[in-house]
């Protein structure tokens, strides 16, 4: 019986990537790591979702985040997502990094 190329579950069908090449989910884990956790408290902050920002915040600096790069959100989500959800998360934002440095 032959395979057809289209069902990648047979026997014989061929992958489209190179030989000895990284997927794009494992080259560089740990930045991976951070920028989708960056996305993730960006989301957080610009649709007004404080409650769980906390948890994810921590995460992400542990991640790899920085303290000055979770600031740096909050002034971008002031002007893209609106200053109320700013206001909003940055109080919260400030609270996880003075926890932080304890």
């Amino acid at each position: 019986q032959q395979s057809s190329p289209a069902d990648p579950t047979k026997q014989g069908a061929r992958s489209s990537r190179k030989p000895g090449a990284q997927s794009s989910r494992n080259k560089g884990a740990a930045s991976s790591e951070s920028a989708r956790s960056l996305v993730t408290v960006t989301s957080l902050m610009a649709n007004g979702q404080v409650a769980q920002l906390a948890g994810h915040l921590n995460r992400a600096l542990d991640n790899g985040l920085t303290p000055e790069q979770a600031g740096e959100v909050v002034t971008q989500i002031a002007f893209y997502a609106g200053w109320p959800n700013a206001f909003s998360a940055g109080p919260v934002v400030a609270e996880v990094l003075k926890k932080r440095q304890q």
